[in-house]
């Protein structure tokens, strides 16, 4: 404790790689827990100014003063170096405006008399932090303004976390839920390929449709593709009776609990990913890219640097090189990131892997993967993924209502076999293309590999 002419101030400055941040308040008018909500609210802040230089930042006022004071310090996780978010700033030229930063995330400190708040934070189970959820105390809460006013501090959440659950919301229908999912990201996808869309919803879907006694396996959505979305919300009109559980995974922690050698081959070779759009088996290719038009198709493939051919008059293949391992782009984390389990064969059921085998061989499954050289992961591979998957997975029963948030580049899902009705609406937004990743190769160079491998 000590003495200060400041009620509230903010010290940055770089130290041991990192940039570390102190908080020095009054305590006779901040409670410890307000300010330590101030300074995630601040580093997210920070993110998202790396994300989208330029954007104005309104300052706030200062409180009053007083005399009592208490000190936090908060270090970021990355280190310095290029891509990290200290070397952004500093290419940005914001460390100087750190002072400015920290009162524009403060917003208004309630008094300390003030009412239950309407939304709590907790975790599933105690030491577990993904995902953290977020439960309305009140019956009575805008849910939709409260969200459009919590933006910032819902992005922060699930950058830290990697995922949210919702609950206690008061959303009763799909239109509650796509406007509550668009007041936090105004501008949702609307035009994905894979998913059908929900009747009465602009920019909504329905769940995957795939055998209700199947389980649907661990994937980053899009993670395949040249484009994919950050964030993703998953709704639930109408929980199963039986089974039915959305299954999600950290994907940091995935790549923890992964052999050394394994990720590193994963980082080192990459992943190509074979799809052909085969009548009957899969989604058309006309219904996926929204089109009819073949020549739209290959201008659409060229343009992201996709490698395509014909294997007959109405069969398209197409095959994309990706990574597995990715660096977040705004965490700095690194992360596992892809779809592996639901392109290699060896995770197909024994009878489905022989029928499709015997239809046209390998060369000719509606899904296939390899590594990026084109050699084959083996399936002792598969084996270990799908066992550190499950070991990382966290499964809570949806009740109606529920909403889970992903951070899509941050955390995988899944859907386990269920029994009964059950009604999952699905939403998609923030954008985010292959080619602005960290280390990612041009579209010059995947249009060569196409060249090279005669599609």
């Amino acid at each position: 404790m000590n003495e200060s002419k400041f009620d509230l101030a903010v010290f940055a400055r770089e130290q041991a790689g990192a940039l570390t941040v102190e908080w020095v308040y009054a305590t006779d008018l901040y409670r410890r827990e307000t300010v330590e909500k101030f300074t995630a609210s601040w580093h997210a802040l920070l993110e998202r100014i790396v994300a989208t230089p330029g954007r104005a930042i309104d300052a706030m006022s200062a409180p009053a003063p007083t005399q009592t004071q208490e000190r936090i310090t908060m270090t970021t996780p990355k280190t310095t170096g290029p891509g990290t978010t200290a070397s952004k700033l500093d290419k940005l030229g914001k460390l100087d405006k750190l002072d400015k930063l920290g009162k524009a995330a403060l917003g208004r400190e309630a008094p300390r008399a003030a009412a239950r708040p309407v939304v709590q934070t907790s975790f599933l189970k105690p030491g577990a932090e993904f995902p953290i959820v977020l439960q309305a105390t009140t019956d009575d809460l805008d849910t939709v303004a409260w969200a459009r006013s919590q933006a910032d501090y819902i992005e922060m959440l699930v950058a830290r976390h990697g995922g949210i659950l919702f609950r206690n919301f008061g959303l009763k229908t799909p239109q509650d839920f796509e406007a509550f999912a668009e007041a936090i990201e105004p501008e949702l996808y609307g035009s994905y390929g894979d998913l059908p869309k929900k009747e009465g919803g602009k920019k909504t879907y329905r769940s995957t449709p795939y055998p209700e006694r199947q389980m649907i396996l661990f994937h980053n959505e899009s993670s395949h593709l040249d484009r994919w979305p950050r964030k993703q919300w998953f709704f639930c009109e109408l929980p199963s009776p039986v089974g039915g559980a959305t299954p999600i995974v950290d994907c940091r922690e995935m790549l923890r609990r992964l052999p050394a050698d394994m990720v590193a081959e994963f980082e080192r070779k990459a992943l190509l990913y074979v799809r052909t759009f085969t009548p009957g088996l899969d989604v058309s290719w006309q219904d996926f890219y929204k089109t009819d038009r073949r020549e739209d198709v290959e201008s659409r493939l060229a343009a992201a640097g996709i490698a395509w051919r014909w294997l007959d008059g109405d069969t398209l293949q197409t095959r994309t090189r990706c990574p597995a391992v990715i660096r977040h782009p705004l965490t700095g984390e690194k992360v596992f990131f892809n779809q592996i389990q639901l392109h290699h064969v060896a995770c197909l059921e024994a009878q489905v892997r022989e029928d499709l085998l015997a239809m046209g061989g390998i060369d000719r499954l509606p899904r296939h993967v390899m590594y990026g050289d084109g050699s084959p992961i083996a399936d002792e591979t598969m084996a270990v993924v799908g066992r550190v998957y499950e070991e990382c997975a966290v499964r809570f029963d949806w009740q109606q209502g529920d909403i889970v948030m992903l951070d899509n580049m941050l955390a995988a899902h899944a859907r386990d076999p269920y029994e009964g009705p059950r009604k999952i609406v699905v939403a998609m937004g923030a954008m985010f293309d292959r080619a602005a990743l960290e280390g990612a190769a041009p579209a010059a160079n995947e249009a060569k590999l196409a060249d090279e491998q005669g599609a």
